[in-house]
């Protein structure tokens, strides 16, 4: 093999993927550097077996239930914030048995979850290709209801309810283990590798609903033929694309219905025309429409319900240079402004929206729906450092802005004095090859409201020799040295409050690469 950087992988059915320098599962790799003439018969790949989850689904009586669709959810931690997203989906066989296998082993949460359809009867005879398809997907299979003017039906995998009760329709909700109405209440598993985890049992129970009906005016008239979502509101962040309640609006007048509504509170939900940033098609930029309506349903009808959708509104700004004027800025129209949401509770938008300059600095976004964002520059100009994005002495780059109607005043600010913190991890004898440093604010604020990516909480592997490095922000930061096996929840709060009491408290001024050497620690 010729001299260079390698990156090793090794795949096993039943395991989860190994690499060169991989402590742990899903963790970070590192290359492996090969010299001229040199043989390596020293490395080591590690895999670890997959793990399962198993029970039983049962209702109200205790009769188990067959064919209910069961979802695991993994624990994940962003910018101090927790959330569960899809990792596995099984049904319930004839035994009202369920197992879902080939988990990364790490933290769930299992539950059920049914989706709930429906379609105006008009827009199955001629509404567009998406309406149709959700036709389709009613039509399709047996038991689909006329409410109404809609057609109505559970989705594939969803528990069959009771008859209706009092002429209203009953329901089964979304149920977690053991039997816990939504996401922070579920038992959480912890799952070790090769662990096959049994008696995750779920009850579910049947719920009256009501029926939530009204119409959508947008800026131009009735919103018609669109999506609209409800989603429960106040849950932990489950994410799961498929899950809720769905409906789409009429080609008339705009009008919706959700036929089977449990009481509760609810966020109705619609995006319409929303755009990555990057052209489409003729260059044509699509119309954005939105609604976020915080919703109570109690236990009537909600009828005739007026909802207004909002046009969608962009962030706008320019550029400031710090430094050197006579420093070479390149062309300012390949930077990327990237603007990401803050919440990533399902039914909101959840991509990163890129705006682009003109050749003097000044940007306009695309048009987004309401709701709080980040902007952020992963690729300045080479040679200067992204700084902050301030609006009104507030840098959004780290503090969400909220956005409700144009923002025009956005400072998008570099600098060519780059600030940062390096060094080195001592251990007692040798390099620490298998090190991770993490790097945090020391305002505890900070932790939870950085949001993904963020650019003051960082994780990176040591280098061959033990060194590190981070281009910072100026500010007050703590760093630690673990192992990098100990590392997968390093954006979690409890992980950040435990390592803040053995961290080195560290300053960092404009324009300062600080050096600071870190003893390798431990944490549990």
């Amino acid at each position: 093999m010729p001299r260079g950087n390698y990156n090793i992988t090794a795949v096993k059915p039943g395991y989860v993927d190994g690499a060169h320098g991989r402590t742990r599962p899903g963790g970070p790799s590192t290359p492996l550097a090969i010299k001229d003439g040199e043989g390596r018969g020293d490395v080591v790949l590690r895999l670890w077996r997959h793990a399962a989850i198993s029970g039983v689904v049962s209702d109200e009586s205790g009769e188990r239930q067959v064919g209910v669709q069961v979802r695991a959810y993994r624990r994940t931690s962003a910018g101090g914030r927790r959330r569960f997203v899809p990792a596995g989906v099984a049904s319930t066989d004839d035994r009202g048995i369920y197992r879902i296998g080939t988990l990364t082993p790490g933290d769930y949460i299992v539950g059920t979850a049914p989706r709930h359809l429906s379609v105006p009867l008009s827009l199955m005879r001629d509404g567009g290709l998406e309406s149709q398809q959700m036709a389709a997907e009613l039509t399709g299979r047996g038991g689909a209801l006329v409410v109404r003017d809609a057609g109505y039906v559970l989705g594939p995998g969803s528990p069959t309810p009771p008859p209706p009760a009092g002429g209203r329709l009953v329901v089964y909700p979304p149920i977690y283990h053991p039997s816990a109405p939504a996401g922070e209440a579920a038992s959480v598993i912890p799952l070790l590798p090769g662990q096959d985890h049994d008696g995750a049992d779920i009850q579910i129970a049947p719920v009256p609903s009501v029926s939530v009906a009204g119409f959508i005016m947008g800026p131009d008239g009735p919103v018609t033929a669109t999506p609209v979502r409800l989603v429960p509101a106040g849950a932990m962040e489950v994410l799961g694309a498929g899950d809720g309640l769905s409906t789409i609006t009429d080609r008339q007048g705009g009008g919706f219905i959700f036929p089977a509504v449990p009481s509760g509170y609810y966020t109705l939900k619609l995006n319409r025309g929303l755009s990555s940033g990057f052209p489409g098609r003729g260059g044509i930029e699509p119309a954005v429409i939105w609604v976020d309506l915080p919703l109570t349903v109690d236990t009537e009808d909600i009828e005739n319900l007026g909802v207004t959708a909002n046009a969608g509104i962009r962030i706008s700004g320019r550029f400031e240079f710090e430094g050197n004027p006579s420093r070479p800025r390149g062309s300012l129209q390949n930077v990327q402004i990237t603007i990401l949401p803050a919440d990533l509770a399902a039914g909101t938008l959840e991509r990163p929206v890129v705006a682009r300059p003109n050749g003097f600095g000044e940007f306009t976004s695309p048009p987004l729906p309401g709701g709080r964002y980040y902007v952020r520059v992963a690729d300045s100009p080479a040679g200067w450092m992204f700084k902050a994005a301030t609006v009104e002495g507030r840098d959004v780059a780290d503090t969400p802005l909220t956005l409700s109607s144009d923002t025009t005043n956005v400072t998008i600010e570099f600098t060519d004095r780059w600030s940062g913190l390096g060094g080195r991890v001592q251990v007692d004898r040798g390099p620490a090859t298998d090190a991770a440093v993490v790097v945090f604010p020391t305002d505890i604020d900070a932790w939870g409201s950085s949001g993904q990516f963020s650019r003051r909480l960082r994780m990176t592997r040591v280098a061959a020799g033990g060194e590190y490095s981070f281009n910072l922000p100026a500010g007050d930061y703590y760093v630690i040295a673990i192992p990098d096996e100990q590392a997968a929840d390093w954006q979690d709060l409890d992980f950040l409050e435990e390592a803040s009491r053995e961290a080195i408290r560290v300053r960092i001024d404009d324009g300062e690469r600080k050096l600071q050497d870190v003893r390798l620690g431990v944490t549990r």
